[in-house]
C-alpha cells in the first residue's frame, strides 16, 4: 500500500511539474524582424498582434529598397497554440508577383517567438523564412 501511495503521489508530481512549465499562450503585441528568401533576402520589421486565435501580422520599414510595399503577408490569420508551438494556419506571402503559401510553425517560450528557417511552398519559387518577435 505503502508503494501505491508513494507512486501516486510521485505521477502527480510530474504531472504538476509539467504542466506549470508549459508557457501562457501568446497574446498581445510582439515586434520583431522577419528575414524572407525567395530569389533574393529581405529583412522587415514584424508586428504580432496575438488576440486569441487569431493573429493581425503586419510588415513594415526593414530593408528599404525591398521590403515594403515589395513584400505583403496575409492578415488576419488563424493560429493555433500547442505547447511551445504556435502555428499561423495558411499564411500567405507575397514577393512581388510570386506567392507562397502554408502554415507556419513558430517556437514560443512564453516571451519570444522564433520560426527558424521554415519552408513554404511557392506558387513557383518557395519561400524560406527566419522570424523572431517578443514582447
Amino acid at each position: 500500500m505503502r508503494r501505491f501511495i508513494k507512486s501516486a503521489i510521485l505521477a502527480s508530481a510530474l504531472v504538476i511539474s509539467q504542466s506549470a512549465s508549459a508557457a501562457p499562450p501568446p497574446s498581445g503585441i510582439l515586434v520583431g524582424e522577419i528575414t524572407v528568401s525567395l530569389h533574393f533576402m529581405t529583412t522587415c520589421y514584424i508586428v504580432f498582434d496575438i488576440d486569441g486565435n487569431s493573429a493581425d501580422i503586419t510588415l513594415a520599414g526593414g530593408d528599404p529598397l525591398s521590403c515594403d510595399p515589395l513584400v505583403q503577408i496575409s492578415s488576419p490569420v488563424s493560429i493555433t497554440v500547442s505547447d511551445d508551438k504556435v502555428t499561423f494556419n495558411g499564411l500567405t506571402l507575397w514577393i512581388g508577383s510570386y506567392s507562397c503559401t502554408d502554415d507556419l510553425d513558430a517556437d514560443w517560450n512564453g516571451a519570444t517567438l522564433t520560426i527558424d528557417s521554415a519552408y513554404m511552398e511557392g506558387d513557383l519559387y518557395d519561400c524560406f523564412i527566419d522570424a523572431t518577435a517578443s514582447y
